[in-house]
C-alpha cells in the first residue's frame, strides 16, 4: 500500500493549465523528487498536496484515506508536513536541541528515550552527526534545510515531509 498517492490530481488558473491529471504513488521509505524548468508546476503540485490550495479535480490520499480539500492543518495532523524554501531552525540551539524542539511540542510524546534514539538515527542518516553539538547558526544553508526536514521527522505520527525545493 502507498503512504501518498495522487490521481488525476488537476489545477488550472484561468486559461493555463497548471497540473493536468497528474499521478504519484509513494510507498513508505521512498524518496522522491520533482524535477522541470520555472513554471512547470512543481510548487503547484506541492500546494495540492499539502492543503495550501484545493485541486480543480482529483484526488489526495494519505494511507488510504482522502485527505484531498483538507487544510493544511488537518493534514498535518493525518501525517503529512512540508517544510518551506527557506529553513527555519533556532540559531542558538544546537542541531540536536533543534531536533528535540518539534518532537516536545507535539502533543504525542511518548518520552525522551524515544526521542533521544530517534535523534540519533536521524543524525546518522542525514550526515549531520558531527554536528550534532554546534549551534544552528553555524551551518551552511544547506545543511540547515537539512536539518529543518529532519526535524519535520521528529514529530510523532509524521509518514511523508514534502520539502519545497530543499536544496
Amino acid at each position: 500500500m502507498s503512504v501518498l498517492a495522487t490521481t488525476g490530481l488537476t489545477k488550472r488558473y484561468g486559461g493555463l493549465m497548471a497540473n493536468d491529471g497528474v499521478a504519484v504513488t509513494l510507498a513508505q521509505g521512498e524518496i522522491r523528487g520533482l524535477i522541470g524548468p520555472n513554471g512547470a508546476g512543481k510548487t503547484t503540485f506541492v500546494n495540492l498536496v499539502t492543503g495550501i490550495e484545493r485541486p480543480d479535480a482529483g484526488e489526495v490520499m494519505l494511507d488510504g484515506s482522502a485527505i484531498t480539500g483538507l487544510g493544511p492543518h488537518r493534514i498535518a495532523a493525518h501525517g503529512l508536513v512540508r517544510s518551506f524554501q527557506v529553513a527555519r531552525v533556532f540559531g542558538n540551539l544546537t542541531v540536536r536541541e533543534n531536533l528535540l524542539v518539534p518532537y516536545f511540542a507535539s502533543e504525542r510524546t511518548s518520552g525522551t528515550a524515544q526521542a533521544i534514539a530517534r535523534i540519533a538515527e536521524l543524525l546518522r542518516l542525514s550526515t549531520l552527526e558531527p554536528l550534532a553539538g554546534d549551534l544552528a547558526k553555524s551551518l551552511s544553508g544547506g545543511q540547515r534545510m537539512l536539518l529543518q526536514a529532519c526535524a519535520g521527522f521528529m514529530i510523532p505520527g509524521v509518514k511523508v515531509h514534502v520539502l519545497d525545493e530543499p536544496f
